[in-house]
């Protein structure tokens, strides 16, 4: 009996060992996309020279995967990781939504929503943080408060948490507000936003003069 544990321990070494440099891999790839998506450096960069000296420098690392199959294997994984992480700091925390709205270049519809713990005790540790965007064929007032409550259920965040919602002001998010999330989120009040409020003043500015809008738009241009 004793020989046949002797000789069956290393093959059970060999595929710890084999485990463990699976591990040790798949941390070096995950820690390099999270690397380049930190420092805004595009994938393809990997495809390059920097692969080569990755695999002649990084000890027992194989083959980095190309970018191709960083993206659709690793990009996702990391967003999971980042993710998990901004979730977990809004745990049990008074929460202010904040959502806006903008067109991309194929005229979809992307939502944003942000959230932003309420804490005065820590306020160095209260910054918004993007937890959702979605792109809708079209925005009203059912299609964002549909997104907001997916936002929240994800996050798994309590409604009676949320104090705030900051939006801009059009009508269809004052809409959304009274005629829907109003009811669910019964400790919340709708702040909009004053910098929006601003530039409406200024548009008007702008319309009635005409002449020193374009002087200074022209002014701009030359320099």
């Amino acid at each position: 009996m004793q020989e046949l544990c002797l000789k069956g321990r290393p093959r059970l070494l060999c595929s710890e060992r084999q485990t463990a440099a699976g591990s040790a891999k798949e941390d070096l790839i995950v820690g390099l996309v999270q690397a380049f998506m930190s420092a805004n450096i595009p994938m393809e960069k990997l495809d390059n020279q920097l692969r080569d000296f990755i695999a002649a420098n990084v000890k027992g690392d194989g083959d980095i995967p190309r970018a191709n199959w960083l993206r659709e294997h690793y990009v996702p994984k990391v967003y999971s990781i980042q993710q998990a992480q901004l979730i977990s700091k809004l745990a049990g925390r008074k929460v202010a939504i904040i959502a806006d709205e903008t067109s991309a270049v194929a005229g979809r519809y992307v939502v944003n929503i942000l959230l932003q713990p309420l804490d005065a005790f820590r306020p160095d540790d209260c910054k918004a943080v993007l937890v959702n965007s979605e792109f809708l064929a079209n925005v009203n007032n059912v299609s964002i408060a549909q997104v907001i409550i997916r936002t929240l259920t994800d996050a798994n965040i309590d409604f009676n948490n949320i104090l705030v919602l900051v939006s801009d002001n059009a009508a269809y998010m004052k809409k959304c507000f009274t005629d829907g999330l109003c009811g669910l989120l019964p400790n919340a009040v709708h702040v909009t936003c004053l910098a929006y409020i601003l530039s409406l003043v200024g548009e008007e500015f702008r319309a009635a003069f005409e002449l020193t809008d374009s002087f200074v738009a022209s002014t701009k241009a030359i320099f």
